[in-house]
């Protein structure tokens, strides 16, 4: 089994300075790799005053939970609110190619250097697909 060393990363941004919370990041990322770290992640907010899915290069392909999963857990009979837009629409503005799968079962997205699940039911597929990828890159 191969081990890879991960780290969930819990920094605060540089207030009202995007380019000091970036700034901030690469240097995290550099103190990571020192003792060898080889994945990390970052909680997405990190990053002040990013228009959201503005990291989504158009012609990709991509998921996100489905616009039939996030009605079902909006209004009263779901989570009690309601979406400000929903994902599946604001990523294809955004140019990529949105790829859904049936409601609530697993769906992963590879292309190119990206990886996306569809919602929490992917997990463990996500998690098969980003250690081969990482198996891949080191050979």
């Amino acid at each position: 089994m191969r081990v890879v060393k991960a780290a969930a990363v819990q920094i605060s941004p540089v207030l009202y300075s995007r380019e000091g919370t970036v700034e901030k990041s690469v240097r995290k990322i550099h103190e990571l790799g020192q003792p060898g770290v080889q994945f990390a992640t970052f909680p997405e907010p990190v990053v002040p005053y990013y228009p959201y899915f503005s990291i989504v290069q158009s012609g990709y392909h991509v998921t996100v939970f489905s616009t039939g999963e996030e009605e079902a857990l909006e209004g009263p009979n779901g989570l009690g609110g309601y979406v400000q837009f929903y994902p599946v629409n604001a990523l294809a503005e955004a140019g990529a190619h949105v790829d859904t799968f049936t409601n609530w079962h697993p769906n992963v997205v590879v292309d190119r250097e990206l990886i996306t699940g569809q919602q929490p039911m992917s997990a463990e597929e996500f998690g098969k697909t980003l250690i081969a990828k990482l198996d891949s890159s080191s050979r």
